[in-house]
């Protein structure tokens, strides 16, 4: 038979012991949920949503990329992501170019 005394003594040691802490993703979390808020924004907006633009985040900093055809567009890029909180920099690297359909 088992002893209950045992058990629980054998339970209040290991609730002692430090948890290893696990690899911090908090950042990678909130680096999805400001790529999609931005995609949404700039997927519903009228000037941008025509336009492919590359969202890349990393800790804070936001790098975008592609082609546009105005600079109209590129200033409402950067004025949309300049919405998201939480942002430390915005890096705006798109390209003007002249569309040939």
């Amino acid at each position: 038979m088992r002893d209950p005394t045992r058990a629980n003594s054998a339970i209040a040691i290991a609730g002692d012991l430090p948890i290893p802490k696990q690899p911090a993703l908090d950042g990678v979390i909130n680096d999805g949920v400001m790529t999609a808020k931005l995609r949404g924004m700039l997927a519903t907006d009228p000037v941008t949503r025509a336009y492919l633009v590359q969202i890349e985040f990393s800790r804070g900093t936001l790098v975008l990329s592609g082609y546009v055809e105005f600079e109209e567009v590129r200033l409402r890029v950067t004025q949309l992501a300049s919405k998201i909180v939480g942002l430390a920099e915005v890096k705006n690297l798109l390209e003007i170019r002249k569309i040939v359909s």
